[in-house]
């Protein structure tokens, strides 16, 4: 389907939304509006729908309040099945904001164990580690991406954070992203991580792939790569009110591959480390997200056919919220992925079904991949 024109009703005129972006009259306008906290409307039905003027350094731009993708004309840039799309509309207004100069503030409660009934009004861990992976582009692949090393994710990842605000605070210093690990430097990279992890104000927070758990008599050990030497332990009260929390048995059957936000703190022993709350994010090979090894399979395939990919994230949503596996972005409109095998996860597998089903039922764009 070929979109129309956007046409823009700003101040008191009606613009296209190329003019906005791409003119400096248009970008002065844009600027004006975002001072004056005004929401452009798209006036592609009748009654228009609310925009908002978002600001990457020097350049404004338009883009879709979130959860209205679906309220756009079908003809228009702007349409999408944000539902399907992003688990980031389960969150209040506040929760995650885009602030003048590009920064992206969160209200985050790191301690947090349990899941949030939506409205959310507070990022818990799992919105944490998915926002910086959004913010890294982790969750987009084309079939001409360059292979993902750790090295060039921690990259990625590192930028991402100077962008992201909790509270006052950058979150960049608050967040401890281990250099790839060799013999030469590995008990220096440790020590400095340790050190990181003890002179932290209250909890550290680690980010690296995932190497394996392990279960003791009375606690979990977890194990980083980049990081074999530190000794992390999580209690199995903790352990269990993960599980819950994710619907997942990420203990006692861990992903193969995983990108891991681990919030830790001086254990009671010397050299020993705390976990109190940690997020996990299944992935391929590759650092792209995807739940299950069919999933995976699915995508390499897809890549390998000639189509660039999203991968919806969940954010803090709840884990029986049914979103797109993947979403194809070679079109006008982003066709949505549904991958019907299945992911340990009784309820979400079966709300997935009955959701295709009907999609299937209004002849939707998509594309079904059975187990």
């Amino acid at each position: 389907m070929t979109p129309t024109v956007q046409r823009i009703a700003l101040g008191t005129g009606i613009h296209t939304s190329k003019w906005l972006g791409e003119t400096r009259a248009g970008q002065d306008l844009l600027a004006a509006s975002r001072r004056a906290n005004q929401r452009p409307r798209c006036m592609c039905v009748p009654d228009g729908v609310e925009m908002y003027v978002g600001r990457r350094g020097r350049v404004y731009y338009l883009s879709r309040m979130p959860g209205t993708g679906f309220l756009h004309a079908d003809t228009c840039q702007s349409v999408e099945s944000a539902s399907l799309l992003s688990g980031i509309h389960a969150y209040a207004p506040g929760a995650i904001v885009e602030q003048s100069d590009g920064l992206v503030s969160l209200s985050l409660d790191i301690e947090r164990l349990d899941r949030q009934a939506p409205p959310i009004t507070r990022v818990g861990l799992d919105g944490l580690l998915e926002t910086l992976v959004e913010q890294a582009d982790l969750n987009r692949i084309s079939p001409t991406s360059a292979a993902r090393t750790w090295m060039s994710v921690r990259d990625r990842l590192s930028e991402a954070a100077r962008w992201i605000q909790i509270g006052s605070e950058s979150l960049s210093p608050l967040l401890y992203l281990p250099e790839r690990y060799d013999k030469e430097h590995g008990a220096a990279s440790q020590a400095a991580c340790e050190a990181f992890i003890t002179s932290t104000q209250g909890q550290a927070l680690l980010c690296a792939p995932l190497k394996d758990i392990c279960c003791t008599t009375y606690s979990w050990k977890i194990g980083l790569k980049h990081l074999p030497g530190l000794r992390l332990w999580a209690s199995k009260d903790v352990a269990n009110e993960l599980e819950h929390r994710w619907r997942a048995p990420g203990f006692t059957r861990p992903p193969r591959y995983a990108l891991c936000l681990v919030a830790a703190k001086p254990g009671r022993r010397p050299g020993n480390f705390t976990v109190t709350n940690m997020a996990c994010l299944a992935t391929d090979s590759n650092f792209f997200p995807c739940r299950t090894d069919r999933e995976a399979l699915i995508a390499s395939e897809l890549l390998a056919a000639g189509h660039s990919l999203l991968r919806p994230l969940r954010f803090d949503c709840e884990p029986s919220q049914v979103l797109a596996d993947f979403a194809i972005l070679d079109g006008d409109d982003p066709e949505p992925v549904f991958v019907l095998s299945p992911t340990g996860d009784e309820e979400l597998d079966m709300a997935k079904r009955r959701l295709v089903s009907v999609m299937q039922r209004h002849q939707a764009p998509m594309k079904v991949f059975d187990a």
